[in-house]
């Protein structure tokens, strides 16, 4: 195979996620985490697709937040294990809770610890046909899901 070729595919397989960030759904996901973050005290910077959050008042690193839309009529938010690394300290999948496209119920945070739980009975599954995670949210309104709300992690991250 030519040079040419070999960098054509290279190229090919470092966009292929490409289509999935420009969903309208996670864009729109994106802006509504930003916005959270500012009215709560953090600064949420642009990273490509992920955002870099400190705290505007100690200028202390909270982490890498990668924001997708959810709409709780999918029952499930889903995205390639390709684009989050759960391994890395501090990164989170920041799911954006949507009753509809304009009212946001609740912004959900999974760091990797939360990921690697994955199994029969566990709100995060793995499909190792497709490579992909799934997060099982519903409604949205499970009192399980409350440790998981934006608030809630952020205030007991900073103990």
């Amino acid at each position: 195979m030519d040079q040419l070729n070999l960098n054509a595919m290279r190229l090919t397989d470092q966009f292929k996620d490409k289509g999935f960030f420009d969903d309208p759904l996670h864009i729109k996901a994106k802006k509504d985490f930003q916005f959270l973050c500012s009215q709560t005290g953090y600064a949420a910077l642009n990273n490509v697709n992920y955002l870099s959050v400190k705290t505007i008042a100690a200028d202390k690193y909270v982490g890498e937040f990668l924001p997708l839309g959810y709409k709780t009529s999918s029952k499930s938010v889903t995205f390639s294990k390709d684009i989050f690394n759960i391994e890395k300290p501090n990164s989170y999948v920041a799911v954006v809770a949507y009753n509809n496209y304009d009212e946001v119920i609740d912004v959900f945070l999974f760091g990797g610890e939360t990921l690697k739980k994955t199994g029969l009975f566990s709100m995060v599954k793995f499909n190792k046909n497709d490579n992909t995670y799934s997060i099982h949210i519903g409604d949205g309104l499970n009192q399980k899901l409350k440790q998981y709300s934006f608030g809630y992690v952020l205030k007991n991250q900073n103990r």
